[in-house]
């Protein structure tokens, strides 16, 4: 569904993205940075959890930051995750994965693997997948590759799910998003480094889409990848039923971050 900003919650986002101009602000004293699960058979990572809740009760939702697949931002990803633990009520894991050009693909989708079984494996009841951005991707590649009888519960934010870039609101959306085609191109060519942008895993858009979990894909309409985020949500009648798309108005990439 399309879901219109109102001119106060525009002026809301801007103010926040304005306070970052003065640094990302500090975790609340009373986040718990805490392992909340063993954490030998886990990638690395870090754990905030704002919920008062164990993960071997709560289960664990496994946040898979954005950057391009290249990028990283500890302090910035650390406070997201302390709001998704808020907002879901139990512990985060923010998943360290390996970064392109070092580690092209699949190193970054075999480190979100390996975390969602390790997390399994080590005591939590559920594992829901979040990813923005480059982050959106790896999950959505990630339940594409499990494709086992209990897969997550997924979150996409800003997803490139077609990496052919073959997109129609990369042109439509051209000069109202924050990215482009060109850096579009660069990231798709470094992640990938020759491995085919047609086929799935690696570009989710390309692989079989039905008998997918319930899945949440957020896109602002401002996106140059919003007509490409928006079709893994609906393959069938009956997936479009599971997996609801939602598009705001006038946002663009990355916006809710």
């Amino acid at each position: 569904m399309d879901i219109r900003a109102t001119p106060e919650e525009i002026a809301a986002v801007r103010g926040r993205l304005a306070l970052l101009a003065d640094g990302v602000p500090d975790l609340p004293a009373d986040a718990d940075t805490t392992p909340a699960l063993p954490s030998a058979s886990v990638p690395a990572g870090r754990w905030v959890n704002a919920s008062g809740r164990s993960a071997a009760d709560a289960g664990v939702l496994l946040y898979v930051h954005g950057g391009g697949f290249a990028h990283t931002e500890p302090h910035a990803e650390r406070l997201l995750a302390h709001h998704l633990s808020v907002a879901t009520g139990r512990p985060v894991f923010a998943l360290d994965y390996r970064l392109a050009p070092a580690h092209p693909f699949p190193a970054a989708l075999e480190d979100v693997l390996a975390a969602h079984d390790g997390l399994l494996a080590a005591g939590a009841p559920e594992v829901v997948l979040f990813g923005e951005s480059a982050g959106g991707t790896l999950v959505l590649s990630a339940l594409l590759a499990l494709k086992a009888d209990r897969l997550p519960r997924t979150v996409a934010v800003s997803p490139v799910t077609d990496l052919t870039l073959s997109s129609p609101s990369l042109r439509t959306n051209d000069g109202l998003d924050l990215i482009n085609r060109t850096v579009l191109e660069q990231v798709c060519a470094q992640y990938l480094a020759g491995a085919p942008a047609d086929e799935a895993p690696q570009s989710p858009l390309h692989g079989e889409l039905g008998g997918l979990p319930p899945l949440l894909l957020a896109a602002g309409s401002a996106e140059v990848t919003s007509s490409a985020s928006s079709t893994p949500a609906r393959p069938s009648r009956r997936q479009r039923a599971a997996s609801p798309r939602s598009r705001w108005r006038r946002r663009p990439y990355g916006w809710p971050r």
